[in-house]
């Protein structure tokens, strides 16, 4: 032998071919390292993997995938079909013994007629498969309504105000006794909280028609009241600028009685303390002191002196006010409004067509001008009214004194007013006596607090405020605003009152622009 590879024998060779010995050779021999292994066998075909391999056949390595040594698949294509298999309703042969569904009962189904996923108790079938328009749960009391199946919810409503809690809930078909299926109230505990209330300003910010906004949050809440800007934050808001709201507005009060929002040093001095209606002009008295006219000027009516004031009267043609130190002060025409005022120290001022009188701080009383009533003598009275032909006086027993054409009336009363020819007093119980003069017609039955009579109109305040007029109205002047008023006065033909917080309203006769006070 020469240099180069060695001779392998056909012995050896036929070993390399063949490790395991097992007289198969490699490539025909499955697993050239298991003896136990030999070639390819014939296999049935698997396709599905279930075990059971169909009539086909193919030759294969034991372990190879897809190969059953059983046959019998009677479809090799589905893995739950097979010798064996159990039997389920679905019209297959599911175990391969030739008969579809045999020995399976099939399910019942349920006639959904308002799809809502509960089938009616009493229409139902058998089938294998659902037919159209059933479904396999039942518990549907009413098929033809979509809104009532075993799901349904029902509230109570334990207000009474035919809305129900949402918070609890009971689960029906059929509607229980007592309850509902709205679920829409926020607060089944009140009667006026509900869907259907009406939104109110509340201190407790109710939202009491439920639509999740309360008070100031809705804009269709009720009873808002009006604020007013203050600016200078002292407490009190201007009257000028004002704001809508149920609660107050940060940098507003329900206060309107500012006389300078932009100081805080000035607060309500511009504010009115009483206000004396005449025939054609009007005079009021403010916290401060001043006296302010307006309407017709003629005679100087209007034109007020100097001077810091306690009280104020209104007459015909001229007017008359008390100074801080008691003194009268007159002005106007001096035939008519009799300027020329008798020295002492006085507490109240009436004034007429063309005289005046005034109640000095003894208790008695002097008259001066054109035609001046004789004013009774002594003193311990209490007020005094004067009107065009008659003059009245309270005594401290609370008799009513009256003069010239007046008559006195028994009492006891606690204020008194002249009429154009009588007295009438207002008792203790808040009722007018008027008897003494009929021109304005029979005074309404009270309570009362105050009044003031004219020649053809009264006018009088309840506890609240509350102005009720009577007599002559030709120019509204018996046609009272809602108030609230603390004080009022009668003139001829109009009227004028100081609301609660001092501000002044009039009504009647506007010809001289009597009815129309100065604006703040």
């Amino acid at each position: 032998m020469g240099p180069g590879c060695a001779l392998v024998s056909d012995a050896q060779l036929a070993a390399r071919l063949d490790l395991d010995g097992d007289g198969i050779s490699r490539p025909a021999d499955c697993d050239d390292d298991d003896a136990t292994i030999g070639g390819e066998e014939q296999w049935f075909v698997d396709e599905d993997g279930d075990g059971y391999g169909s009539s086909a056949t193919v030759a294969r390595c034991p372990g190879s995938s897809g190969i059953s040594a059983v046959t019998g698949d009677c479809d090799d294509a589905d893995a739950a079909i097979f010798p064996g298999a159990p039997e389920t309703c679905n019209l297959l042969d599911d175990d391969c013994d030739t008969v579809a569904d045999d020995g399976v009962e099939p399910p019942t189904w349920y006639l959904d007629g308002d799809g809502d996923g509960y089938g009616a108790d009493y229409a139902s079938t058998r089938a294998c498969t659902a037919p159209d328009g059933y479904i396999a749960r039942n518990g549907d009391c009413n098929d033809l309504d979509v809104t009532l199946n075993p799901e349904t919810e029902w509230h109570p409503d334990r207000d009474g105000d035919g809305y129900g809690d949402p918070d609890d809930v009971t689960l029906s078909c059929q509607p229980p006794e007592g309850l509902l299926r709205d679920a829409s109230d926020c607060d089944d505990t009140r009667a006026d909280v509900s869907p259907d209330a009406v939104e109110a300003c509340d201190e407790a910010r109710t939202d009491e028609d439920c639509d999740g906004l309360a008070d100031d949050e809705d804009v269709e809440a009720t009873g808002k009241r009006v604020w007013y800007a203050d600016a200078d934050a002292d407490g009190y808001g201007a009257a000028a600028e004002t704001d809508e709201a149920c609660h107050e507005p940060p940098g507003y009060s329900d206060n309107r009685q500012d006389c300078d929002d932009a100081d805080d040093a000035v607060t309500t001095d511009c504010r009115w303390v009483k206000v004396s209606a005449g025939r054609t002009h009007t005079c009021g008295l403010r916290h401060s002191g001043v006296v302010q006219c307006w309407g017709s000027n003629g005679f100087g009516e209007g034109v007020v002196p100097p001077g810091t004031f306690v009280d104020v009267a209104a007459g015909t043609w001229g007017s008359c006010a008390i100074t801080r130190s008691g003194a009268l002060a007159c002005w106007g025409s001096g035939t008519y409004g009799a300027p020329d005022v008798p020295p002492g120290t006085y507490i109240e001022v009436s004034m007429a067509t063309s005289a005046a009188c005034a109640l000095a701080e003894d208790g008695s009383i002097s008259c001066w001008g054109r035609a001046a009533p004789a004013a009774p003598e002594g003193t311990g009275l209490t007020s005094v009214s004067l009107s065009q032909s008659a003059g009245c006086a309270l005594g401290s027993d609370g008799t009513v004194t009256g003069w010239d054409a007046a008559g006195s009336l028994p009492g006891p009363f606690v204020a008194t007013d002249a009429v154009s020819t009588g007295c009438a007093g207002l008792d203790a119980s808040g009722e007018i006596d008027d008897s003494a003069d009929t021109n304005a017609g029979e005074a309404p039955a009270g309570p009362f607090t105050s009044f003031s009579m004219g020649s053809i109109t009264g006018c009088a305040l309840d506890a609240a405020g509350t102005a009720t007029c009577w007599g002559y109205d030709d120019w509204g002047e018996a046609t009272a605003p809602p108030g609230p008023f603390a004080s009022l006065s009668v003139g001829s033909y109009h009227v004028c009152a100081v609301t609660t917080d001092g501000f002044l309203e009039c009504w009647g006769l506007n010809d001289d622009g009597e009815a129309t006070p100065p604006s703040d």
